[in-house]
């Protein structure tokens, strides 16, 4: 009989929260830096190339050590997986906003990770050779050949999936921030390595899981922190309703219609863009404009050419709602989920960003608040699942 789920725990780095009843793949807490507010919303202008302001203060910046109990902010769920014969472990971004999985070959001298693949290590390993490239806006760049190999995913195991090895790194790439590689959780149509299906999709074609559908739930570093993923289906007790589903527009990114925003149920006006579900985004990012309207609303908020939108920390217990409509389906957030970590004299970084760009990201700090589902929709149509997230 195949398997039905697989349950497994992300955690926010530094975290060794473990959800209770989920097959955990066991997670590494991080001594390292993280990267501030500013550093992730750099690294969502590179990665979508966007037209925005880079904070060139805070490039290489990072908070130290992220403690749990912090109220204020959470930073980069990262889970684990094997690949080889036998498993060899990497602490991976599971990122729906890219389809590919790659990490750092043995020989990489110019990749600064805590793990690195081996090939002679694995008995199920395959040399493709196709050469891929990724690179960011800035001129990061990763690069390297192709390979097929085994994965390992808590108790699930799928054979002749395509990894990217990379030879070497540049910028970003290059630095360590906890992270040895990334899952992508997109479609084929995003693919540098040349991969014809998605990793879970070609799990479900393999037989390994049941359904071609992944559910996310992050948690809150004021709560514990970690989150979970299932790959194969849904986890209920992270949810406390249906989800409402909704068809992608284009299967390239989980990309849906953002038709408009408010703010205390005013609604901001907005002729509506396509937007990105992506959990490798840790802000949200809207249009400038709309960016200026939310802030103008939020009491105390300011806007330095130095640190972007920052609002006071008090705010935490602030229920002003800030509503996202997608495709005609509108999705609130209160004003406490996008105080961020604190900057000195009472105020806090912020969980929304503008750039001059129409397309915008709903990234973790609106994905907190909602258990999300990932249906790549094999014979049907893609679509993706939004139901409030137990908290």
């Amino acid at each position: 009989m195949k398997n039905a789920i697989i349950l497994f725990v992300l955690g926010v780095i530094a975290s060794q929260s473990i959800v209770q009843g989920a097959i955990p793949v066991k997670l590494e807490p991080k001594s390292g830096k993280v990267p501030t507010t500013q550093a992730r919303y750099n690294h969502a202008v590179k990665k979508f190339n966007l037209d925005a302001t880079i904070f060139a203060a805070h490039e290489n910046e990072s908070v130290g050590t992220i403690e749990l109990k912090d109220n204020y902010f959470d930073v980069s769920y990262v889970g684990q997986m094997g690949i080889g014969t036998p498993p060899q472990t990497f602490t991976m971004d599971f990122d729906t906003g890219s389809s590919d999985i790659w990490v750092p070959l043995a020989n990489c001298s110019t990749c600064r990770k805590d793990n690195s693949f081996d090939p002679e290590k694995s008995s199920t390993y395959q040399f493709q050779g196709f050469p891929w490239t990724l690179q960011y806006a800035d001129g990061s760049t990763a690069k390297g050949f192709t390979a097929m190999d085994a994965i390992t995913l808590g108790d699930l195991y799928s054979i002749n999936q395509t990894i990217g090895l990379a030879e070497n790194e540049s910028g970003e790439f290059a630095q360590n921030t906890g992270l040895d590689g990334i899952f992508g959780l997109g479609f084929p149509a995003l693919s540098y390595t040349g991969a014809l299906y998605a990793p879970v999709v070609r799990m479900f074609k393999q037989g390994v899981i049941d359904e071609a559908v992944v559910g996310i739930w992050l948690g809150r570093a004021s709560q514990g922190g970690g989150g979970e993923l299932t790959i194969g289906g849904t986890n209920p007790e992270h949810y406390t309703s249906e989800p409402v589903f909704m068809q992608v527009t284009v299967k390239k990114y989980w990309q849906l219609t953002l038709s408009s925003v408010a703010i205390n149920n005013k609604t901001i006006p907005y002729h509506g863009a396509d937007s990105i579900i992506d959990t490798g985004t840790t802000l949200v990012i809207l249009p400038m404009n709309i960016t200026s309207a939310i802030y103008d609303e939020i009491p105390g908020a300011k806007y330095t050419n130095e640190e972007g939108y920052t609002i006071p920390c008090n705010l935490t217990s602030s229920n002003q709602t800030i509503s996202f409509t997608l495709e005609k389906n509108t999705f609130p957030i209160t004003v406490g989920d996008i105080v961020r970590e604190p900057l000195g004299n009472g105020y806090c970084n912020a969980g929304i960003a503008g750039t001059n760009s129409s397309f915008t990201i709903i990234g973790d700090t609106f994905l907190k608040s909602y258990y999300a589902i990932f249906d790549y929709g094999v014979n049907t149509t893609a679509r993706i699942g939004l139901a409030p997230s137990k908290r």
